[in-house]
């Protein structure tokens, strides 16, 4: 093999040769019968959020980006809202829950009657909004994540003890994590 300069490569092909010829010293330096370093991409176990960190991580991310985040989702759909709330099989959908002819009538008329534009707009007005609204109601989720932590710490210590050898057991373990998450929907508001 003809010698590379690595300064003449690109930089994500100079690390990956740089991590390659690390992994190769780190394999030569080490004693017959000696196990290997642990490898560093191993993933470690993630301790669970204290509810306090869970809360500041939240509000700390909406007034950071919520806003701009709230706003790139909704106004790049995939199809216009207002057309796929007139639709006819939006009309069916709430047909098969209303029973009402003139709620069912006025319903479909009065979503025809928003543009895309005024829809925007009324978006636009509730994005400005939005960071200030979470900010104040921040109480509410850190009461819930108060009352989170302690089931989330219970549901991954049942997991840890878990078997997680092969693939059928971290598949169980998995189900059983979302199986208790589940059963905690709406029961820690």
């Amino acid at each position: 093999m003809a010698d590379v300069n690595l300064d003449e490569l690109t930089p994500e092909t100079r690390a990956l040769i740089e991590q390659d010829l690390k992994r190769q010293q780190m394999l030569a330096n080490r004693a017959f019968g000696e196990p290997p370093a642990p490898n560093p991409g191993t993933p470690t176990p993630t301790p669970v959020p204290t509810a306090r960190d869970m809360s500041e991580r939240r509000i700390s991310t909406i007034q950071a980006v919520g806003r701009d985040h709230l706003l790139k989702g909704a106004l790049t759909p995939k199809v216009s809202p207002m057309a796929a709330a007139s639709s006819d099989a939006a009309q069916k959908r709430y047909v098969a829950e209303m029973t009402k002819p003139d709620v069912l009538a006025r319903r479909q008329a009065n979503l025809k009657g928003v543009s895309d534009a005024d829809w925007y707009a009324q978006l636009e007005l509730s994005a400005s909004t939005y960071v200030d609204r979470s900010t104040n109601t921040a109480y509410k989720f850190e009461r819930f994540a108060a009352k989170f932590e302690p089931e989330l710490k219970r549901i991954k210590a049942a997991a840890d003890a878990m078997p997680g050898t092969t693939l059928d057991e971290r598949i169980a373990r998995s189900a059983f994590v979302q199986r208790e998450l589940a059963k905690l929907r709406g029961k820690l508001k």
